[in-house]
């Protein structure tokens, strides 16, 4: 069974799924044209529900390392097969920038997430301290001041 970090917050579990797929698919473990394992499959392997392997392979899809095939499952894509207009190196670098992307998302919300939580903890202290939050707002009241 393959390990999910599910306190790893900069990568969700579906992007560390697809990161590891990646990897396996240019390690040559799955080669060109070969079908993936089902999602009922990698589900089990990862531990995971199969949305969160749906989600990963959406992300594959996007990053044109794999295709679908209704009611067929995954493939990886062959580096012949028709990407739409765009010339593939073009498609890999715009795959490239979109994963660097979403990491990128991923990691400023979890430190807006981590200030929005230490800034409540240090307006609770100066609370239960019986002084105010000197930090001001751009309208000039303090936050206390503000919330009561």
């Amino acid at each position: 069974m393959k390990k999910i970090d599910p306190t790893d917050r900069r990568r969700r579990p579906f992007q560390q799924i697809a990161d590891d797929l990646r990897s396996r698919i240019s390690g040559g473990e799955f080669a060109p044209g070969q079908a993936l394992p089902s999602i009922k499959t990698l589900a089990g392997e990862y531990d995971v529900a199969g949305q969160t392997v749906q989600s990963a392979m959406r992300v594959l899809k996007e990053d044109n390392l794999v295709i679908s095939e209704p009611a067929r499952g995954f493939y990886v894509r062959e580096p012949g097969q028709p990407e739409g207009t765009a010339d593939s190196v073009g498609l890999a670098e715009l795959a490239a920038v979109k994963s660097q992307l979403r990491d990128l998302l991923e990691r400023v919300t979890t430190i807006e997430q981590d200030n929005a939580d230490l800034r409540a903890l240090i307006m609770d202290l100066y609370g239960r301290t019986g002084h105010s939050y000197p930090h001001t707002t751009s309208k000039g009241a303090t936050r206390r001041e503000r919330t009561g």
